[in-house]
């Protein structure tokens, strides 16, 4: 399900936050993180959707009804300010292995990351170089995306998780290893499944050339973005403080 059209116009983009987690459900969610103290620094800063999307492990069902049961009620109270979804950031550990893939989810805004290479249980491709890297995330996300159980896909493509130092460095190896096909065709098979793209900073202002790669790839196909900061405290709730970098990276 896709949550809103396809928006390139960066001002209108950073007006919602799709990725953010709280110290209730989060273990990495640092104590500030607050659910309605989160919607209150949404609403100060000018957001109009935002998203929680704490960790869900895997097959852990019991813990997704436990949030849509905490949340869901508290967050009514600011209908009339902000839209705001109750989610879950699940995930896709290997090629064919999704958290709750058995499950009918009940979450609003399914986001799946497919590259926390750093979680013990994650799987590692057999061939450690940055196109081994490549070939299983690409086959993990499109297994993923043909699934049917994912929204949206969480800071997609970066090495920032990967513990091999001589593949996680300043000349982002792993991303400069997507050829534009490649790419291009991933992005279309998202589209046609109605999968969003996380826009996120560890995309963009991470990995520069990259960033400003997937978003011309993407409008061409037509691919819809998302912004999540992957926010654990307060001051991650606003998206504006990027504003001045996904413009000179993304439209210059």
């Amino acid at each position: 399900m896709l949550i809103h059209e396809a928006i390139y116009d960066i001002d209108e983009l950073l007006q919602e936050n799709m990725h953010m987690h709280t110290a209730l459900f989060s273990p990495c969610g640092r104590p500030e993180a607050v659910f309605e103290d989160m919607i209150a620094a949404a609403v100060q800063n000018g957001l109009k959707r935002i998203a929680f999307t704490d960790h869900v492990q895997e097959r852990d069902i019991n813990l997704v009804r436990k949030i849509l049961h905490t949340y869901q009620p508290l967050r009514d109270a600011y209908a009339a300010d902000i839209k705001v979804y109750i989610g879950a950031e699940l995930s896709a550990f290997d090629t064919d292995k999704f958290t709750l893939q058995y499950a009918d989810l009940s979450t609003e805004f399914n986001l799946y990351a497919c590259n926390h290479y750093h979680v013990y249980s994650w799987a590692q491709p057999e061939d450690r170089t940055p196109q081994g890297y490549k070939e299983h995330n690409k086959k993990t996300m499109q297994n993923l995306i043909r699934s049917g159980k994912c929204d949206c896909i969480a800071h997609p493509f970066v090495d920032s998780y990967i513990r091999d130092d001589a593949i996680r460095n300043d000349e982002h190896p792993l991303t400069a290893a997507w050829t534009d096909n490649e790419l291009g065709d991933i992005l279309t098979l998202a589209k046609q499944h109605e999968v969003a793209w996380e826009l996120s900073p560890k995309v963009v202002v991470n990995d520069p050339v990259f960033g400003r790669r997937l978003y011309n790839l993407g409008k061409e196909v037509g691919s819809v973005f998302t912004m999540g900061t992957d926010a654990h405290n307060l001051t991650g709730v606003n998206t504006s403080r990027f504003k001045e970098d996904y413009k000179r990276i993304l439209l210059y």
